[in-house]
């Protein structure tokens, strides 16, 4: 039969019963067809772990334009030749969702990441690589530029400018910490655990960058700054009140 919801999918069912597993027990078989093109080269691939290793002896070789992925489930739930496609479906919808509880307990499905098409991993790759050296030169200059002058001539806005400034400029941490990731200086351990601190970096930097938003967006004059301006002459000339 063909699945439900699912493309190039279809269902049957045979006889297998584990030992010691209750009567009415049978398997759900499910095979899924598979473009060569569409096939994962990482080895940690789900789909690609469910293709029998001579089907992918083929597909490498290019004797095939595609293969079968095919997925099995053993159950005891009545069910007569109609109510096959259903039953398979039913139990991957459950499958789904408990994926989605599991992915919410632990933070993130980092068994995700990056992702199995080339084209994402490559920009991946190159915005973790760029990400470090760009944010870099824009501390450098601001710090240069900006910070420098500001500190010098006691210009700053009171202690919400400081916060917002040096919140930014926090962010080049995490950021060279990504690049230094991908360079494979820092994580040399699992590739989930460079996922990990890959996701860690990322959270860091969400973080620097909403508080520089905050701390930017407030009126620093809710943190003791009175606005003033020198006159020509060099007398201060203090806010006025509204």
């Amino acid at each position: 039969q063909d699945a439900r919801g699912m493309k190039g999918a279809q269902v049957a069912a045979c006889d297998y019963t584990p030992a010691g597993w209750p009567d009415g027990t049978y398997t759900l078989v499910r095979r899924v067809r598979i473009e060569v093109t569409d096939l994962s080269d990482d080895p940690r691939s789900r789909r690609r772990r469910t293709v029998h290793k001579d089907q992918l002896a083929l597909a490498c070789d290019g004797d095939v334009d595609h293969v079968w992925s095919v997925s099995f489930i053993v159950t005891n739930i009545p069910a007569d030749d109609k109510d096959l496609a259903g039953i398979e479906a039913w139990f991957r919808d459950r499958t789904a969702i408990e994926e989605r509880f599991r992915e919410a307990k632990h933070g993130a499905g980092l068994n995700h990441l990056p992702s199995a098409d080339r084209s994402v991993n490559a920009v991946w790759a190159w915005a973790g690589l760029l990400a470090g050296p760009w944010f870099l030169g824009i501390t450098v200059y601001l710090t240069k530029n900006a910070v420098v002058p500001l500190t010098n001539g006691s210009a700053w806005h009171g202690p919400a400018d400081l916060i917002a400034v040096s919140a930014y400029l926090a962010g080049v941490i995490p950021l060279v910490g990504i690049t230094l990731i991908e360079l494979g200086i820092l994580g040399r351990g699992t590739a989930r655990a460079r996922m990990r601190l890959h996701a860690i970096f990322v959270g860091i930097f969400l973080i620097a960058a909403h508080i520089a938003m905050i701390f930017g967006m407030l009126d620093p004059t809710l943190f003791g700054w009175t606005p003033s301006h020198t006159m020509p002459t060099g007398d201060v000339m203090p806010g006025m009140d509204m």
